[in-house]
């Protein structure tokens, strides 16, 4: 059986602390009443939970590397020839950004509508998943690798 690189096991763990500081936030924020946070909380709760299993998603593509989607296939074809935990690396950030991306517009959108509640839900989207990015390319480079981070 294949292990994941070391990097994506970090990162794993990052993911999992996350979750724990969520849920429990959510648990105290509808105990004292702060429950617009609480639901922002949920919202960054199954944000993170989306992009836990696209994790898995990009270590299945990187190891077999067949999507059912032409564009998603063509990104796994542009790393086809890297080493595998290179192809991890650029298909989750692919997914990183190709999720994310309504949200931006989702976002101004409810800015140019001057919807509040709408804008502040986007803003903590984006947010979570920027988060989740640069900790992905922290743990990425912690290992020595040295590319981009676009």
């Amino acid at each position: 059986m294949c292990t994941e690189p070391g990097y994506v096991q970090r990162y794993r763990k990052t993911i999992d602390a996350m979750i724990t500081r969520l849920e429990d936030g959510i648990k105290r924020k509808q105990v004292t009443g702060e429950f617009f946070e609480a639901v922002l909380d949920k919202i960054r709760l199954s944000i993170t939970g989306i992009f836990n299993g696209m994790l898995k998603v990009s270590i299945k593509q990187a190891r077999e590397p067949k999507a059912a989607h032409r564009d998603i296939q063509a990104h796994i074809d542009k790393y086809r020839s890297f080493p595998e935990r290179e192809r991890v690396y650029h298909m989750y950030l692919f997914y990183l950004e190709m999720i994310g991306a309504p949200w931006k517009r989702a976002l101004e959108e409810a800015r140019q509508q001057e919807d509040h509640e709408t804008l502040r839900k986007e803003q903590v989207k984006c947010e979570i998943r920027d988060e989740l990015r640069n900790a992905f390319i922290q743990a990425y480079d912690e290992e020595g690798h040295n590319n981009e981070k676009s």
